[in-house]
């Protein structure tokens, strides 16, 4: 299939928050496609993967797979939204309208133009890609000779012992890992955007037989509940890193975890505990019990740490709010297990609602709110997918929900994550990142300038928007 627009071709799908949206498309290649939505209300997220996606040509069906959201740009009338695609997905003798199977010859020429785009990969880049795979191959076979001398051990004395190398091992191997992959980001870094879909496909193709053991690298890329960052996704990279069936996959995994973006993460959350302590307390000195709303809350970790920490939590009211009915689920679970162990009395409710239902809410209330006010309220990620439309619309809503003196919080990702590259092309990980500049755009326009601060954390990959709503202001 050559790049081309069709006039005649749509495609139709579920996003994650279970809408079914159809769309028309505007631009296919074997490895990316794009398309416009006439859905005002439609919430499409970077690095989404779309369920159900098909595109039809000509009332044919030429693709039926997955398909991951790498941009979305809302232009006031509709959404245009780029998709990268995987190759397995086509249906060739559709796409060639053909009702009989083509001879040898004819086979071997759709092979072969199905292999030039290859030519197109930059040989660095090759390069990168080969030092990796062939460092990670020799580091698996050396480290199952290992795993022989561990055969008998058994249960805990074996998992004791798979630790316990692995801490030894990983001051020596990160920093190869480190080397190696730096050098990927680099040769990234210059790549055409017209030629990135190619060498997703390459870098996919020679990576993931290796790197997908790891768990955390598993679920980034399989996207299980439809979007990345999931409550599971968070919870990897806030407790033990070394899990996986194999040491290499163990090891591997801790790599992952220690990268900055991952220790990034992290900081979000204890930036967050403290921000809880802090404004409950400031609510504690009115005589009040702090309300605090987040939306997007997926497992709560810093709701956890907070129960777990301190008794002011016992002063504080939650409502959590998630599209997930399983991160929910599982949100109330571990919550429920922090109040009993500590004997806290906090009283949290959890709601289900998706950003486009918030949205909708907001609109049929007069006052353009939440329903109530809030004395903290906070996103912490969701920013990193949704575009600035939707955030700005967000933040209006949440400023006109806070009382006088509370304070909203949003986070995001910044273009300087050292290892942008190897998610977006290797884990098909699409963030819509911003720096100081564009984050502070996002600030409501009702807000005071002198009330809106944004800061970055010592990785440089977060930055936060803080906005506290003046106490004159009803």
């Amino acid at each position: 299939m050559n790049d081309a627009t069709d006039k005649d071709g749509w495609v139709s799908f579920h996003t994650s928050q279970g809408s079914e949206l159809r769309g028309r498309l505007v631009r296919l290649s074997p490895y990316a496609a794009a398309f416009e939505l006439y859905h005002p209300e439609a919430v499409v997220q970077s690095s989404e993967s779309l369920g159900d996606f098909r595109i039809c040509l000509r009332s044919r069906t030429v693709y039926s797979g997955r398909a991951i959201v790498r941009q979305v740009v809302h232009t006031g009338t509709m959404l245009v939204c780029e998709t990268d695609l995987d190759d397995t997905g086509f249906e060739p003798e559709l796409v060639a309208g053909r009702s009989q199977p083509p001879r040898l010859p004819e086979r071997f020429t759709e092979f072969v133009r199905q292999w030039q785009p290859v030519c197109k990969v930059s040989p660095q880049f090759k390069v990168a890609v080969a030092d990796i795979r062939t460092f990670l191959d020799d580091l698996r076979r050396w480290l199952e000779q290992v795993e022989l001398g561990l055969c008998v051990a058994h249960g805990p004395e074996r998992a004791e012992l798979e630790r316990t190398l692995i801490d030894q091992l990983a001051p020596q191997v990160l920093p190869i890992l480190d080397g190696l992959f730096e050098e990927f980001e680099r040769t990234a870094a210059g790549l055409d955007g017209a030629t990135v879909p190619v060498h997703r496909s390459y870098a996919q193709r020679h990576l993931h037989p290796v790197v997908l053991c790891a768990p955390f690298a598993y679920r980034t890329y399989r996207k299980p509940l439809g979007y990345p960052g999931d409550y599971e996704m968070v919870n990897m990279m806030t407790r033990d890193p070394r899990e996986g069936r194999t040491l290499f996959a163990k090891l591997f995994n801790v790599w992952l975890l220690q990268q900055r973006s991952a220790v990034a993460h992290r900081n979000r959350i204890e930036y967050l505990t403290v921000r809880l302590a802090e404004e409950t307390l400031r609510a504690l000195a009115t005589g009040r019990t702090a309300q605090i709303y987040s939306l997007g809350c997926g497992p709560a970790r810093e709701v956890q740490y907070f129960l777990a920490r301190t008794e002011l939590s016992n002063r504080a009211q939650f409502t959590l709010v998630d599209f997930e009915q399983e991160a929910l689920v599982h949100a109330a679970r571990v919550l429920e297990e922090q109040k009993t162990q500590h004997h806290r009395t906090t009283v949290i409710g959890l709601q289900q609602r998706s950003v486009q239902k918030v949205l909708k809410d907001a609109a049929h209330n007069p006052r353009l709110t939440l329903g109530q006010q809030y004395d903290l309220i906070y996103c912490a990620g969701l920013f990193d997918y949704l575009p600035d439309r939707t955030c700005k619309r967000l933040m209006e809503i949440v400023y006109r929900s806070l009382a006088p003196g509370g304070l909203a919080v949003a986070t995001n990702v910044t273009p300087f994550s050292p290892n942008r590259a190897s998610l977006e092309l290797i884990l098909d990980w699409h963030i819509n990142y911003r720096d100081a500049a564009a984050l502070a755009a996002l600030a409501p326009p009702e807000a005071p300038p002198e009330a809106v601060r944004v800061w970055s954390d010592a990785t440089g990959v977060n930055v936060f928007l803080e906005v506290r709503k003046p106490h004159e202001t009803a």
